[in-house]
């Protein structure tokens, strides 16, 4: 039988609630089996449509994997037999810190009852080495997503758009990106140290440098060696057509 789950949070419609499981009178009950690294137990669903909605994109696993760590599947959206594991090695620092938001999230909303023996703690509920290696990974997702929200607000994306007809355009607005600011910006690409890649950012194209706040420089940020014209565009034009390729 299948069930709708979010981080192994299992919405049991009223034939489970016999089993022992906390329910709401309205005869479902929500138990969180395993939030990577914790047991939890809570009523909180009161309706299939508000569990289907409180575990966003997440897909069905079977009753069957109660009590059972599968914290991959939550980033990596696998939920065959192989993907429902408890290891996360060789995800990114910024998809162990996602997963972790997840568990901070239910452990402020569902009753803490316990820890899973397995990968993370052992008999005695200590934390094992894996656990150790995780926690690291979180503290450096969290500096990258720091870095990351440094860098939209000081080159925030530029809007775009593409037709068959016109092709691609980008340009820029004083709240292109989502970040609201004084200035518009124009656009320009952004190149990563050792990448070919580059994204579309908006640049302020006066006052001082943002590195150098107290410079009688009057062009803004539009000298930084990682920024990039577009070609067949004019330097300080708010939009750049994007040349078929």
């Amino acid at each position: 039988m299948s069930i709708p789950v979010g981080l192994s949070a299992l919405c049991l419609p009223s034939p489970f609630t016999g089993l022992g499981f906390p329910h709401h009178p309205s005869g479902w009950g929500l138990q969180l089996v395993s939030s990577s690294f914790y047991f939890h137990l809570g009523p909180r669903c009161c309706s299939v449509s508000v569990c289907r909605a409180s575990v966003l994109r997440h897909e069905l696993v079977l009753l069957s994997n109660a009590g059972r760590d599968a914290a991959r599947a939550f980033v990596s959206g696998d939920f065959t037999e192989s993907g429902l594991v408890e290891d996360v090695s060789g995800l990114s620092p910024s998809e162990i810190l996602a997963l972790h938001e997840w568990l901070d999230f239910y452990k402020k909303e569902y009753i803490f009852k316990g820890k899973l023996i397995g990968m993370y703690y052992d008999h005695n509920g200590e934390p094992n080495q894996a656990l150790s290696d995780v926690e690291l990974a979180v503290m450096q997702g969290r500096k990258l997503k720091a870095e990351s929200e440094l860098e939209n607000n000081l080159f925030p994306p530029c809007n775009s758009e593409w037709s068959s007809a016109k092709g691609g355009r980008v340009w820029c607005s004083s709240h292109s990106g989502g970040v609201k600011r004084s200035w518009a910006g124009v656009p320009r690409k952004l190149y990563k140290p050792g990448s070919k890649s580059h994204r579309c950012v908006c640049v302020r194209p006066t006052g001082p440098p943002s590195n150098q706040p107290n410079s009688a420089q009057n062009r803004g940020d539009l000298d930084n060696p990682s920024l990039q014209e577009y070609a067949g565009c004019h330097s300080l034009s708010d939009a750049c057509a994007l040349p078929d390729t």
